[in-house]
């Protein structure tokens, strides 16, 4: 098949989120099992850089780059605008058999769907937590729902076919006029096979931490509705009579990383944080490594994290909250699913640290969990079918 992802940021733009990670494991996965696989996407790297490279084949993934009005924007607002996009897309898209969309309320998205209607040609789309309106953003809620009522719900009802990483998500789908039967469920994954576990004790090394302090790790945006308040609450609850325990914050900053620095140092706890800073690539992976206990406690809705998966799959337990549910997550006794309380996520992390061999048990489940139910194989193949799937549906419509 001649496939075209359509997705703002892409490899190696790893700063913009974990959208960039999985539509990359996926279009190579693809190109592994020998479809066409061709990305349009913006030349947005990080805070400062663009990527110059317009067009160039990447593991067998042909990408084209549209060069953005504003990489301001495109970093701190998200919003990514490309003017000679549209003229190309639609040139372009009748030369593939399906159009993958990663991302709901994007200018890209909106542009390319418009258009799919008058050339007839299917897609399909997956949009990964993007969903629901929220809370967390109270400038962008009246956005989202304007967005919402001039086109999101005409791009949801008429794809051939709507991919949810949950069951939540599938219910997110119905909700917003996608026929119950245009929706599969297929998780998401991570590549275990492909992830060189680095030696224990580089990322302690890198950081002054000794190897006898135990370490709780975080790594997301620096955000307020990632949790990080809620979580430095928890470990300043956490008993610690040992004076062992180490809160490390890994991620780059969205605007509130200054805060969370004067709250560590409110709760008296600021000599047991460290601010790693971000950490991309095979660097992550030496954090994972060295953390004793993975915690996400995000404070709103956004479905299961790839970095949750990532902590399960380097051998380490998970705490998650409600709003990003990780699916199997104490069934496998890989960790628990907590509510939004300091108090109740402070218990969970001592009730783990505290019992060594629980800690262990809990380790060796995390890996089982993440090889057994979030397979990258198992995403690629799905998937694959899902895009056959929306080709005949699309046929028949």
């Amino acid at each position: 098949m001649k496939i075209l992802y359509v997705v703002k940021c892409f490899a190696p733009a790893w700063g913009h989120g974990g959208i960039v990670r999985i539509s990359y494991d996926l279009a190579a996965g693809m190109a592994k099992l020998g479809h066409e696989v061709t990305v349009y996407t913006t030349d947005s790297l990080d805070e400062t850089r663009i990527i110059k490279t317009l067009s160039e084949n990447l593991n067998g993934i042909q990408i084209h780059r549209f060069k953005n009005i504003s990489n301001w924007s495109a970093w701190y607002l998200r919003l990514c605008i490309p003017p000679a996009y549209c003229g190309y897309f639609k040139r372009n898209v009748a030369n593939f058999d399906i159009v993958h969309f990663f991302e709901f309320r994007e200018y890209l998205t909106m542009v390319s769907c418009f258009l799919l209607k008058k050339l007839h040609v299917p897609y399909l789309v997956s949009f990964y937590g993007q969903l629901p309106i929220g809370n967390r953003e109270p400038v962008r809620r009246p956005l989202k729902r304007l967005f919402d009522f001039i086109c999101g719900k005409k791009i949801l009802r008429e794809a051939d076919l709507a991919v949810a990483q949950t069951e939540s998500e599938v219910q997110e789908y119905t909700k917003k006029s996608v026929p119950e039967n245009r929706v599969r469920f297929l998780p998401i994954a991570v590549n275990t096979r492909e992830i060189i576990l680095p030696a224990k004790g580089t990322f302690r090394k890198r950081n002054k931490i000794p190897e006898k302090e135990i370490i709780i790790m975080f790594l997301g945006k620096i955000h307020k509705y990632k949790g990080v308040s809620l979580l430095m609450e928890a470990f300043a609850q956490l008993p610690d009579p040992g004076n062992l325990y180490k809160l490390v914050i890994v991620g780059r900053d969205e605007g509130y990383l200054k805060t969370a620095k004067e709250l560590s140092k409110k709760l008296a706890i600021g000599r047991k944080v460290v601010f790693a800073g971000p950490l991309y690539e095979q660097e992550r992976f030496s954090a994972y490594m060295d953390a004793d206990l993975f915690v996400l406690p995000a404070l709103y809705k956004e479905e299961t994290s790839l970095a949750c998966l990532e902590a399960c799959a380097c051998y380490t337990p998970v705490i998650v909250t409600h709003n990003n549910f990780v699916p199997w997550l104490e069934e496998y006794r890989a960790g628990y699913v907590v509510n939004c309380n300091a108090r109740e996520i402070s218990e969970k992390m001592h009730g783990i640290l505290s019992n060594n061999n629980l800690r262990q048990e809990m380790s060796a489940n995390a890996r089982k969990l993440a090889e057994d139910k979030f397979s990258m194989d198992d995403l690629i193949t799905g998937m694959e079918k899902c895009y056959l799937e929306a080709v005949k549906a699309h046929e028949k419509r």
